[in-house]
């Protein structure tokens, strides 16, 4: 039986929950790990919570990493703090929650690219996301 995550539904009702395709988990991603603990709580979600939940930020690029692991290199910027492009080369701004590209983009170290980049940051980090 497929049922959508936030179907008002006892998942302790099934025998185990296997998540598939959450693509609107970002947007709500709160309500989302709250019910996918819930669903772990009350049947045997198959994804493993603890997982879901560190995967479910970009900032666990930061953990593999620590364990030597190569990434794309990443500032981490939480609202109230100040934003700064890098000074060289192309990069990416996007919020650490999100999926399919959602509020992404890529820009240029030029002047006019970096002053979008910045109004597209301070956007995020005005909604409360990291970036």
């Amino acid at each position: 039986m497929t049922l959508p995550w936030d179907e008002p539904v006892g998942w302790g009702r099934f025998a185990a929950v296997l998540l598939e395709s959450p693509w609107d988990c970002p947007r709500r991603s709160k309500e989302f790990l709250a019910w996918a603990r819930r669903a772990a709580d009350e049947s045997v979600l198959l994804n493993c919570f603890p997982m879901v939940e560190w995967d479910s930020d970009k900032r666990y690029l930061t953990d593999l990493a620590a364990e030597g692991m190569p990434i794309v290199p990443s500032i981490w910027t939480w609202a109230g703090q100040d934003w700064a492009a890098p000074a060289q080369g192309e990069y990416v701004v996007e919020p650490s929650v999100s999926c399919s590209a959602k509020d992404t983009a890529r820009y240029g170290p030029e002047t006019a690219e970096r002053t979008r980049a910045r109004r597209h940051a301070t956007a995020l980090l005005e909604r409360g996301r990291t970036v």
